[in-house]
């Protein structure tokens, strides 16, 4: 009797789960079936598998090169480390040899677990990761970064999606590659500080992260071009953002180098600590500069508002050289034709002075908008309203 009701029991559930699967299958691979037939019936049956299969292309690719990088320096830590001590018995070499085994257990899936993030934007992205490799150059020039258009449009996405991830994953592997070395001598107990190698290596971690955080100000320039502060009057970046916030970007990432490096070479040399408070002090004060609304307000007002024309003028022309390139307008020949008109009217004509009589000569819907985009540069000028006149003939 229990067999029976034990069969039933699993029949049953094999049924519920079969359906549940089937319908979820359905549900899964409805659009997928339906998109192939699609694509098969314009014959790009194989466009459409390699669509699907090109996210995970690329997603393998960044994922094994990122992973070779966390891979090798945890193999060059666990190497160095075993080197901390020299051997002088078989029992000390085969606890040496049971470290490198242990470590290797460790650092090969914290190098996979440590590449997947960094990789996984990448797969969600992968249309931008594509054309980042992939893309042409478009032979249109930005006036005034010098960056051919295809930066902005498939680089600059990808190095902004790649600066935050590649820090946090390098500042985990400088603390992991520090916990190596720091268990290996509790470990062995090395009372000798580290070899030259595993120092030359935990700095040259230090300073890629170092330049890694240099790289993600310094990218902060690029969006500029975005700006919007100077509408309704141009598109882009204009005096403030060229003069002033520029400036102090490349003034952030110089001091935040230096402090770095008088850092690094402080700590080395276990003196010279005032150089980097120093560096510091000052990447602190740019910083604010660079973020103070106050500073770019007063530049904006006493500096460029009284001759706004005049300062304004080259990126004005930048903005116009622009969108000339993106029309495609850049190349138009201009012509000028001489019209000769042989018509013929009597002013005295009672009818014709009617019809003049009734021809408004302002429109002030249209002439509003149009003197104040012509005019209104013009710092001291504006048109606040407009009145219709007609022709009077006596």
């Amino acid at each position: 009797m229990k067999t029976w009701k034990k069969r039933t029991i699993i029949g049953l559930s094999t049924i519920v789960l079969a359906a549940v699967a089937i319908m979820i299958l359905k549900i899964v691979l409805v659009d997928f079936v339906i998109d192939f037939w699609w694509f098969q019936s314009q014959d790009m049956s194989l466009y459409f598998v390699l669509r699907l299969l090109y996210r995970y292309f690329a997603f393998l690719i960044y994922t094994a090169f990122f992973f070779v990088i966390f891979y090798a320096n945890f193999w060059v830590a666990a190497r160095y480390a075993v080197k901390m001590v020299t051997p002088t018995d078989q029992d000390q070499m085969d606890r040496m040899k049971n470290i490198r085994a242990r470590l290797r257990m460790i650092y090969l899936p914290l190098s996979l677990l440590m590449a997947l993030p960094i990789a996984w934007p990448l797969f969600k992205n992968w249309e931008l990761a594509l054309q980042f490799i992939l893309a042409p150059t478009t032979g249109t020039t930005d006036p005034l970064f010098g960056k051919d258009a295809s930066f902005y449009l498939f680089s600059l996405p990808i190095y902004r999606l790649l600066q935050q991830e590649i820090l946090i994953a390098f500042i985990v592997l400088f603390l992991a590659v520090s916990l190596i070395y720091w268990y290996e001598k509790r470990l062995l107990s090395a009372d000798q500080p580290l070899p030259p190698r595993a120092f030359a290596h935990m700095t040259l971690l230090a300073l890629t992260i170092l330049a890694l955080l240099c790289w993600g100000v310094l990218l902060e320039r690029f969006g500029l071009v975005y700006t919007t502060n100077n509408l309704p009057i141009f598109h882009g970046p204009g005096y403030v953002e060229m003069r002033v916030i520029l400036p102090f970007i490349w003034l952030v990432a110089s001091m935040l180098a230096m402090t770095g490096i008088t850092l690094g070479i402080a700590v080395k040399r276990r003196k010279g600590w005032i150089f980097p408070a120093v560096f510091a002090v000052l990447f602190l004060a740019a910083w604010q500069g660079k973020n103070m609304d106050f500073f770019t307000d007063a530049v904006s007002k006493y500096v460029v508002e009284p001759n706004q024309l005049v300062r304004e003028r080259p990126y004005i022309e930048a903005g116009i050289l622009s969108t000339l390139e993106a029309y495609g307008l850049s190349n138009v020949q201009t012509k000028d034709f001489t019209h000769q008109s042989d018509v013929v009217f009597e002013a005295q004509d009672p009818a014709f002075v009617r019809s003049l009589q009734n021809i408004p000569v302002w429109d002030k819907d249209m002439l509003g908008g149009v003197l104040e985009e012509l005019q209104g540069i013009r710092t001291y000028y504006s048109f606040p309203t407009i009145d219709v006149d007609r022709y009077q003939v006596e």
